[in-house]
């Protein structure tokens, strides 16, 4: 590699970085305020409509922007060709979108919810043309243009929601965020890349090739928006679109801190991994250690928020919100199992293994998709908890699947996570709890119960020699990245 790619990409990692930290402080936000002016059945309503547009988006898309980023040597008549395909096909899902609503609305027994859906149609069909020039931008080291995009449509397209909201639109505030963001995604991404289609038809090897290989990604992103987008859509046919609206409110506030602090931390993991591929000891040991990220660092931090939940509801969700404080408790306990077992998914991407981790999640995925929805005869609060036991199935399962086809043994890596837990994660959530409890609900709980978990942090950090270590250890692998 020579020093210019190095540095551009190590410049493009610290944009990426900056770039996706400011849009998760962005969607926070926006996500605090709408919840503000919008009920829960608004969103519960909602959540139909914008679970079949992410699953349109996944067929619509094809795998083809992920081929696209993996390929070399590519030329300008195949890019077009495929961007053709994937146009097609997300004027074909938009077109199959708005000709069922009316069937998707009395299904769901919502007649409000058939005009909303003909709107988020082209959400598909902008997505794909988003992605597209994306990827083109990312092909061509423009790291700092992809993160302004991502940045300026996460803003406007929360803007605009908001004020629609405070108008008093209700669920159209949320139809015209869907569509903005993609909206405003495609026409900066093809203001701001150099890259124009050649309206040149040709069907070569180079174009099967490809295509063959966007098909096999196609199946691994399609399988993962069905896992993820099925349940609250399976929810909402049997309770009511306000305890639907609960559930997804509170599981996007799970899953936002973990979807980026995940991602961040792969960052550091994976290169690291990568250099010692062929000697399972030495990958047992850099991965235990890539592990710790997850157990000192985003289980920790589900654990708070689960001690916290009032005052993190109070301060995200606002005081109309208070039901969804159940919800989040428990699915903060879940995103505990749930960070520490995606974790595995670094040993397959650092070990080139990627295949293997389509395989795992081709089964693993839909399984917690499946005992989510077992929970839905039981109430929203047991979809919750049967959500939670089965990412806490997810864990060992994936653990023990990943060390072992890389020689890895398993079960001191889950008793490793286990350590950590109960020496440093379980101690600070329970002193967070104490205190909060103490002080009361609201923003004062909030406010002692971090102190609190930060003080006995620190204290654990003094007291015990082992988790000096451990901490000792991850600052090392950050550091040789």
């Amino acid at each position: 590699m020579s020093a210019a790619l190095a540095t551009a990409g190590a410049r493009g990692a610290l944009m990426t970085l900056g770039g996706q930290g400011l849009s998760v402080v962005l969607r926070l936000l926006g996500l605090a305020v709408l919840a503000r002016f919008l009920d829960p059945t608004t969103y519960g309503v909602m959540i139909v409509a914008t679970s079949i547009a992410a699953f349109a988006e996944a067929v619509a898309s094809f795998g083809i922007p992920s081929a696209l980023a993996q390929a070399r040597g590519i030329d300008r008549v195949s890019e077009s060709m495929l961007f053709m395909i994937s146009l097609a096909l997300g004027v074909a899902v938009a077109i199959a979108i708005f000709a069922t609503a009316s069937i998707v609305a009395h299904a769901w027994h919502e007649p409000g919810l058939e005009p909303v859906l003909r709107v988020v149609a082209a959400v598909p069909l902008l997505a794909a043309i988003a992605s597209f020039h994306n990827v083109q931008l990312a092909r061509s080291l423009r790291f700092g243009a992809v993160a302004s995009i991502d940045i300026a449509s996460t803003f406007l397209s929360f803007a605009a929601a908001i004020c629609m909201a405070a108008a008093g639109l209700g669920i159209w505030a949320l139809a015209t965020q869907a569509v903005l963001l993609p909206g405003i995604q495609a026409m900066l991404g093809w203001a701001m890349s150099r890259w124009r289609p050649a309206f040149v038809l040709r069907w070569s090897h180079d174009e099967r090739e490809l295509l063959t290989v966007a098909r096999q990604l196609f199946g691994i992103n399609l399988v993962r928006q069905a896992s993820a987008n099925v349940v609250a859509p399976a929810l909402s046919l049997s309770a009511t679109p306000a305890a639907a609206g609960i559930f997804d409110r509170s599981v996007r506030l799970i899953q936002m801190p973990l979807t980026v602090s995940i991602e961040q931390m792969r960052r550091v993991a994976v290169p690291v991994l990568a250099r010692v591929v062929d000697e399972p000891g030495r990958l047992g040991a850099y991965y235990r250690r890539a592990q710790q990220l997850s157990t000192y660092g985003t289980a920790t931090l589900f654990l708070l928020i689960a001690a916290l939940a009032d005052g993190v509801v109070a301060v995200m969700l606002g005081p109309d919100w208070s039901d969804a404080v159940p919800l989040v408790r428990v699915l903060a306990l879940g995103g505990v199992a749930r960070a520490i077992g995606l974790t595995t998914q670094w040993l397959h991407i650092g070990s080139r293994a990627t295949g293997r981790a389509a395989r795992l999640n081709a089964w693993a995925l839909p399984l917690v998709a499946v005992v989510s929805i077992a929970g839905v005869p039981f109430g929203v609060v047991w979809v919750a908890v049967f959500n939670s036991l089965g990412w806490l199935l997810y864990w060992p399962l994936a653990v023990v699947v990943s060390a072992k086809a890389l020689g890895i043994e398993p079960l001191p890596l889950i008793a490793d996570a286990l350590r950590h837990l109960l020496s440093f994660a379980l101690p600070v959530a329970l002193a967070a709890a104490i205190a909060a409890h103490i002080a009361g609900d609201g923003i004062g709980g909030l406010v002692w119960g971090g102190g609190a978990a930060l003080l006995v942090a620190v204290i654990i950090g003094v007291a015990l020699p082992a988790v000096r270590t451990d901490l000792r250890g991850i600052l090392n692998l950050v550091a040789s990245r």
